[in-house]
């Protein structure tokens, strides 16, 4: 499950989750999918259906050139909160407790389906980042096709830190986009990436010192120039030469992520990043 209330190891405790919500607008020819729930973003299962129900609607039309997914409050999205309150933690209770591997999985395959969803529109799909893109919220914008940041910009998959592994596609989706070494050493090690080594790696196709919103609703401005019929097929052939293969890697991640979310180590994991110590994981 990849996760993450915040990033800074040296930031204070969480204020008490809020559910958070998703919304959807039109902003000129682009649909603008918000994700909000301060301080950062962090997905509540809630938010998961309702960015669905999102992805749904614009699938559903032909009145849109593009979709832009963006977070509220100078971030993007720190990924899945973690702690008590959210349902997702009282779903993968088996898999944490008693080693069931089986909850860990229904619920890794339901959210990818979301995230497949969202990267197969037939329309665009932007991701507008500022401030903290984590765990999570860096799978989403992996899921989209262009990546747009603010030069404020911080990205990190801290997830091997709690006893998990970035299990929404982002073991896959990073190899195949930076490379398998520098993959290998960010998800490894959790370390967090500035957007100037993002953009230097590859993580991102353009900085922005403003918002990054802006910047994208005007990539879709350049976008609505090119005729409609023509950008779709393009995008339906660079789809495929850049995700050929993908599916089975991604069945193989999600097997290794719920094994790893009933390996036991995730509750020493979890607990460690919530108080903000270090973990004492069991290595005998």
């Amino acid at each position: 499950m990849s996760g993450g209330t915040g990033y800074d190891a040296a930031s204070s405790p969480e204020p008490p989750m809020t559910a958070g919500s998703v919304t959807l607008e039109r902003r000129g020819a682009a649909a603008v999918i918000t994700l909000r729930a301060p301080p950062r973003n962090a997905m509540h299962l809630d938010m998961w259906h309702q960015l669905d129900a999102h992805v749904a609607t614009i699938a559903g039309t032909r009145a849109f050139r593009a979709a832009v997914i963006t977070g509220a409050g100078g971030h993007f999205c720190a990924g899945m909160d973690v702690r008590p309150d959210n349902p997702v933690i009282a779903r993968l209770a088996p898999s944490f407790v008693e080693g069931d591997p089986g909850p860990a999985r229904a619920l890794l395959d339901e959210l990818k389906g979301i995230l497949d969803r969202l990267g197969t529109l037939p329309v665009p799909v932007v991701a507008a980042i500022d401030g903290a893109c984590a765990g999570g919220g860096l799978e989403i914008a992996l899921a989209c096709d262009v990546r747009l940041a603010a030069d404020t910009a911080y990205f990190a998959l801290r997830e091997t830190r709690m006893g998990m592994i970035p299990d929404l596609g982002g073991t896959v989706r990073l190899a195949r986009l930076l490379g398998p070494g520098a993959a290998t050493d960010l998800i490894l090690t959790g370390r967090r990436v500035d957007a100037t080594e993002a953009l230097q790696r590859g993580l991102v196709e353009r900085l922005t010192d403003g918002a990054a919103l802006e910047a994208a609703l005007a990539w879709v401005d350049d976008l609505a120039l090119s005729g409609p019929f023509a950008t779709a097929r393009a995008l339906e052939v660079l789809r495929v030469a850049s995700r050929a293969g993908e599916a089975p890697l991604l069945a193989m991640e999600t097997e290794a992520g719920a094994a790893a979310i009933s390996s036991g180590e995730p509750p020493i994991g979890v607990q460690a990043f919530l108080t903000d110590t270090a973990p004492r994981w069991e290595t005998e």
